[in-house]
């Protein structure tokens, strides 16, 4: 794994990125951000976890004046959603606590 601190002023205007070699985390401290994929949007606020799959496009919108945080490149084996456990739907995690992307498309020359 690796792990960058980031800073950014200024949103990926008509460019993507794709990590072909690792699963991409984005974790802001400062500052929302909006990841839009091949799959959607999703917005990451503060004290939320945004992942990218590997292989996959996107793109970072800054939702304010500008966002910092880490971005963090998992080499390993792919995330997987927890299992809620043995004790049931008190468990370790609810899928009220996930998000997906929202569908959307961009027509652009």
């Amino acid at each position: 794994m690796a792990v960058h601190v980031y800073r950014a002023d200024k949103a990926m205007a008509r460019r993507v990125f794709v990590n072909a070699d690792a699963e991409m985390v984005i974790i802001p401290q400062a500052g929302a951000v909006t990841l839009e994929t091949e799959l959607g949007r999703v917005q990451v606020v503060p004290g939320e976890i945004g992942t990218v799959p590997r292989g996959l496009k996107f793109r970072v919108v800054m939702s304010g004046a500008g966002s910092r945080g880490y971005a963090v490149e998992n080499y390993g084996l792919p995330f997987r959603l927890p299992d809620l456990g043995p004790i049931g739907s008190n468990g370790l995690a609810n899928p009220r606590d996930f998000e997906t992307p929202v569908a959307w498309y961009e027509d652009s020359d």
